[in-house]
């Protein structure tokens, strides 16, 4: 018995080994793929946005292998040479500034090229791209062009750029704008140097049911040659405030070939000093920006108009301001558009695109996984602080026959009675229903409609108590909001301007 126990004992032994060997090799097996696995998903996982204290930081973070990149706000290529310090100091946490993205990394591989990073001001709605340049490259032109435009799904957040009254019907999906050149002097373009990008964002609350993939948004940097600008007064040699305007080609494209391009659009002032720097003649509205001198005037009285808002005064209906952001630090900031009919011209010569554009990025407010490609936003909350829900429509229900005379126009000599047909318009309106506000915005601040004006949108002619309808048409009219964001921790209040166009009913023409 003890023989036959022993002659077994040597193949069990042995098959045991056998056994217990290929259980190990799984189990590590078993290891190497729970790690392979782990390893992919990390692979696969969005890149995060790294935060920094980008108001207080002495300088950038950047890898330990690339020369120190001081921040915008001072030091070598910083932004005072082109903008006050309301703007340059206008970038605190706790005015409602959240960093939405940055490609700045201490612990970088490698030096950073072109770095960027995007800070978002919840109260205003404000976008602020800042681009630090690091490529070396020469060109003569004089000008920098930037532009934002949104790719894929059509959305209404570029629609606050391009012009003063918006039209709710119709979808801006690219702004591209001129910056002006530096008040300092110094050339525009230039490597290890700092440049700023600014836009207003409208709400779209149909965003959240867009898919993250099916949307971005897009900018870009440009430089042109430009000689003289044309903006409805005399033609200047400079341009000192930013043009831009809303298309679905590049306005600004034929100053390359053809050397001249003209249109509508918008000029577009950042900073409180805007007006003062650009004043020629106080008394004759003679101005630096190429504007006539009545309208450089009722520029400069809007302005004072909706600064005295924004410290509590409410401004007189007569303010010929219908485009505006005021307030909302203690410095008082102010950004506005006015529209103008533009003429530039260059040489024809001189122009193309800077290094590492266009970007895009998704759009923070869609959903945006945690296994998406690229860069996912730190403030993953929708942009913009208000829009319309739909177009208001205004009831017309008084008419008349006006009474006029005239020149005969048969003979020339004789005077004749003639009947025009007038619409009386509301003496009050409110169309505050219309507004929808971002509850992203209403659960930080409290948002109240201060005042409402009905513009005629030709003329600029505000609150009119009739015009002529002559066969039950109207010129186009819009509603100016002047509206107050007032953040719930007590911090500066702004002061949001808006007009859009609205529609009208004529009830028993």
């Amino acid at each position: 018995m003890k023989t036959i126990i022993k002659s077994l004992r040597t193949p069990f032994l042995l098959t045991l080994g056998i056994f217990l060997s290929i259980a190990i090799t799984n189990c590590s097996d078993m290891d190497e793929l729970d790690n392979l696995s782990n390893e992919v998903e990390i692979k696969t996982r969005a890149v995060p946005t790294i935060a920094f204290d980008w108001e207080n930081v002495d300088w950038m973070p950047t890898p330990s292998m690339q020369s120190r990149i001081p921040t915008p706000w001072v030091g070598q290529g910083s932004l005072v040479g082109v903008y006050g310090f309301d703007v340059v100091n206008d970038r605190k946490a706790i005015n409602g500034w959240e960093l939405l993205y940055s490609t700045f990394d201490e612990d970088a591989r490698a030096p950073l090229v072109n770095p960027y990073f995007i800070l978002y001001n919840k109260y205003r709605g404000i976008m602020r791209i800042y681009l630090y340049l690091t490529t070396s490259f020469v060109t003569s032109s004089s000008y920098i062009q930037d532009g934002i435009s949104i790719v894929g799904h059509r959305s209404s957040m570029l629609n606050f750029l391009g012009g003063e009254a918006v039209d709710i019907s119709s979808y801006s999906q690219q702004y591209m704008q001129i910056q002006p050149a530096p008040k300092d002097g110094s050339l525009p373009l230039a490597s290890n140097r700092w440049y700023m990008l600014q836009y207003e964002i409208a709400y779209d609350p149909n965003l959240e049911n867009i898919p993250y993939n099916e949307i971005q948004m897009s900018w870009t940097l440009n430089y042109y040659n430009i000689q003289t600008v044309e903006l409805g007064g005399r033609a200047v040699g400079k341009l000192n405030g930013v043009i831009g305007k809303s298309s679905n080609r590049d306005f600004f494209t034929p100053l390359v070939g053809i050397g001249q391009t003209i249109g509508t659009g918008v000029l577009a002032g950042i900073g409180r000093d805007f007006i003062t720097n650009n004043t020629v003649d106080k008394n004759t509205g003679e101005n630096k920006l190429g504007l006539s001198g009545r309208v450089f005037e009722d520029l400069s009285k809007g302005i004072s108009s909706a600064l005295s808002a924004a410290s509590g005064n409410l401004p007189g209906a007569v303010m010929k301001l219908f485009s505006a952001i005021v307030g909302g630090s203690s410095e008082t900031p102010i950004s506005m558009s006015l529209d103008v009919n533009m003429k530039l011209t260059g040489t024809g010569k001189e122009g193309g695109a800077f290094p590492s554009t266009p970007s895009s990025f998704w759009v923070p407010g869609t959903f945006i996984p945690s296994n998406a490609v690229g860069y996912i936003p730190l403030y993953n909350k929708p942009l913009g602080v208000l829009y319309l829900r739909e177009k208001p429509v205004m009831k017309i229900t008084e008419f008349d026959e006006l009474e006029e005379w005239e020149l005969d126009p048969q003979y020339g000599h004789d005077m004749i009675r003639t009947y025009t047909r007038i619409c009386y318009l509301p003496k009050k309106i409110d169309f505050s229903s219309y507004l929808v506000i971002n509850p992203e915005v209403l659960k930080v601040a409290k948002v109240e409609v201060l005042q409402q004006d009905l513009i005629k949108i030709h003329t600029k002619e505000i609150n009119l108590t009739y015009d002529y309808c002559p066969s039950g048409w109207l010129f186009p009219y819009g509603v100016r909001f002047i509206v107050k964001v007032s953040p719930k921790d007590g911090s500066q209040s702004s002061i949001l301007i808006k007009t859009f166009n609205i529609d009208y009913e004529l009830i028993g023409f």
